[in-house]
């Protein structure tokens, strides 16, 4: 099996457990079965690691893995790692998976917006007005 054919086939494997989880997940009706439920979803999370390890960026900031159609590397962040980020965000917002610190900070299905770069010559520092 070439390598696109094994990256298709766990992509979609790892696309298959997480929307049927999800599917049962809002069929659920008691706290027993949910508890179940996110178990099952937690054995996933290592394909999901998995998935976005393969997709991560190489060192001129290109995902790894997409090429375009001519075949250079896609520039990072990739389809596959915004999608697969965006499911995760969508399903911390849906069952509240990441619990609250009490802490004040985010809050679960809270975005947290990172600018700049955190360099000292960054031009998207605050500047003194």
């Amino acid at each position: 099996m070439a390598l696109a054919e094994r990256q298709a086939s766990f992509h979609r494997t790892v696309i298959d457990v997480v929307y049927k989880t999800m599917d049962q997940l809002a069929r659920a009706d008691s706290p027993d079965e949910v508890f179940e439920l996110r178990e099952q979803l937690r054995a996933a999370l290592p394909w999901w690691r998995g998935l976005l390890r393969v997709h991560e960026p190489n060192e001129r900031h290109r995902c790894r893995s997409c090429r375009t159609w001519y075949g250079r590397h896609r520039p990072w962040p990739c389809p596959v790692w915004r999608d697969a980020v965006s499911a995760l965000h969508q399903l911390n917002d849906m069952y509240g998976f990441l619990a609250s610190s009490g802490s004040g900070g985010p809050v679960p299905g809270e975005r947290v917006v990172v600018s700049g770069s955190g360099r000292s010559d960054d031009q998207n520092q605050s500047r003194p007005g």
